[in-house]
């Protein structure tokens, strides 16, 4: 019970707004986490010794190793299909697409992202035109596309591109279905910009040369800064909680970043439970994906200076009060982790 003792104490210190801590976990064989569905099916790939990373899937501690030639798997949906890279020198293949043990190559374009309708989003490996990033389950697709009169990316969305049957994108849509998201500082002639990622409910986050905004019904913001020196922001990902993770910069380095409104934007390294074993022997430096029951794929590098993916689980989220996080975690016994189930309290 020393434990609980110790967060209690840190629970009552901390103000109302401010509630909210993670439980870590270490995602051994996985160096890199790209990608998380509902369920905690994390994506990504593993360094290898010689001959380049490998992708793979890992499912509650159990990882399958897809092999060198499908290189990075970057993206997964709730029904644990996969799309990411092949390895370069595949001929002329670019993209691949797994599911249930059966792979796919296809396209000559890296794929990023997949919808659980099974829309795929492809991106030029060239990087020349529209540049595709991420798709909701409602078919919106972000990106950046040049914009008028210098040609410059501008965060764009797409309310009416088109996939077949097979998940294959088809096109982008009219011009009356694409929407310029825009730029912070319209009046910069050197001002670009490019979305990540959009929710169901359609808001859009993305980036402006280090500034992180949301976008909303034609009103873009900005997300502001930490006070404590930081000097850019990258917004990754966002849920339908309206959570945001992504990466914050000072100082020539990196750390993972959330935001939501009543946090504002911190360092995610300061909202690990200080009582556990990892606090402070790991350096997360970026967030690549946070699912809808708030778990967080996170990316950063081990006591040993080795990288490594995490899975951080919350264990109260926006509690009223200090006591109510402790009590919260009291609930929790001993941080275990929720992977989207439900646990009572009988406390």
């Amino acid at each position: 019970m020393k434990w609980l003792v110790v967060l209690l104490s840190i629970a009552a210190s901390l103000p109302n707004s401010a509630a909210l801590l993670y439980s870590i976990q270490r995602l051994d064989g996985v160096s890199h986490g790209w990608d998380l569905n509902d369920y905690g099916t994390v994506v990504g790939e593993q360094e290898q010794p010689f001959g380049g990373p490998h992708g793979v899937i890992w499912r509650q501690g159990v990882v399958t190793d897809l092999g060198l030639d499908l290189q990075v798997a970057l993206a997964v949906n709730n029904s644990d299909v996969v799309v990411g890279r092949v390895r370069p020198g595949l001929g002329s293949l670019a993209g691949f697409r797994w599911e249930s043990g059966v792979v796919t190559q296809l396209s000559s374009q890296q794929i990023v992202d997949i919808n659980d309708g099974g829309d795929m989003v492809f991106q030029r490996v060239d990087g020349s035109g529209p540049r595709a990033m991420s798709v909701n389950n409602g078919r919106w697709l972000v990106g950046g596309a040049p914009a008028p009169p210098l040609g410059r990316e501008h965060a764009t969305l797409w309310t009416g591109a088109e996939w077949d049957d097979t998940g294959t994108f088809v096109s982008f849509g009219s011009v009356d279905d694409t929407i310029d998201v825009g730029v912070v500082n319209p009046s910069s002639e050197n001002s670009t910009s490019v979305a990540t990622a959009v929710s169901d409910a359609g808001v859009v986050v993305g980036n402006d040369q280090g500034t992180a905004f949301r976008w909303f019904e034609g009103q873009l913001s900005v997300l502001p800064l930490p006070s404590s020196g930081f000097v850019g922001a990258n917004a990754v990902a966002i849920n339908e909680r309206g959570e945001i993770v992504g990466s914050l910069s000072a100082a020539g380095r990196n750390v993972a970043m959330y935001f939501n409104d009543q946090l504002g934007m911190v360092d995610l390294n300061t909202l690990i439970i200080p009582v556990l074993p990892l606090f402070g022997q790991v350096d997360l430096r970026i967030a690549r994906a946070i699912n809808e029951h708030g778990l967080v794929l996170a990316t950063g590098f081990d006591a040993a200076g080795r990288q490594q993916a995490y899975l951080l689980t919350p264990i109260s989220v926006y509690a009223p009060s200090g006591l109510a996080l402790g009590l919260a975690i009291a609930c929790f016994g001993s941080f275990g982790h929720v992977l989207g189930g439900r646990r009572r309290c009988n406390a």
